[in-house]
């Protein structure tokens, strides 16, 4: 019984994301599921962005889904940016899933929490095709518990 109302919850999470996503500025927007909530330091995630127009502004998100058996505040991550075989972009972004009093900064019911951040703004894409972001993470403990997901929003800034 507990199973079923985990899967009816997931699905309607993931209705609300597909509707909020549907506002024609979305380029891009998936997340991968992290089996088990069990993420080995030497394990990347990887996300395909195709982009097609090189005039626009973008704003890229980070998407992640965690637990309440994150053993920490904050979750250090890497984030290497590649297009057409070629690293362009190496970062190091730190994001706090808790705040200063112990409380989930994620939404969520039960014990998973929906975290939504922005990872850079107004971001310029040099040519058109295909960009590959890779995202690790760089927390001092080999096999991380407690992040379900992670993914990324790419988004068209509203032109003025």
């Amino acid at each position: 019984m507990v199973n079923i109302k985990k899967k009816t919850l997931f699905g309607l999470i993931i209705v609300i994301i597909s509707l909020s996503a549907c506002n024609n500025r979305a380029v891009y927007s998936d997340y991968t599921e992290i089996p088990s909530a069990v993420w080995a330091k030497d394990r990347f995630f990887s996300f395909n962005v195709e982009i097609d127009d090189v005039e626009a502004l973008y704003e890229i998100d980070l998407l992640i889904r965690n637990n309440d058996m994150f053993p920490r505040q904050n979750l250090w991550l890497s984030a290497v940016q590649e297009h057409n075989g070629l690293q362009i972009k190496v970062d190091t972004v730190n994001v706090f899933l808790l705040d200063e009093q112990g409380k989930w900064r994620g939404k969520g019911l039960g014990t998973g929490y929906d975290n939504y951040f922005i990872w850079q703004q107004r971001v310029k894409f040099p040519a058109k095709g295909n960009y590959v972001f890779r995202f690790g993470h760089l927390m001092r403990i080999d096999v991380l518990e407690g992040i379900e997901r992670i993914g990324i929003e790419v988004i068209k800034e509203k032109q003025y």
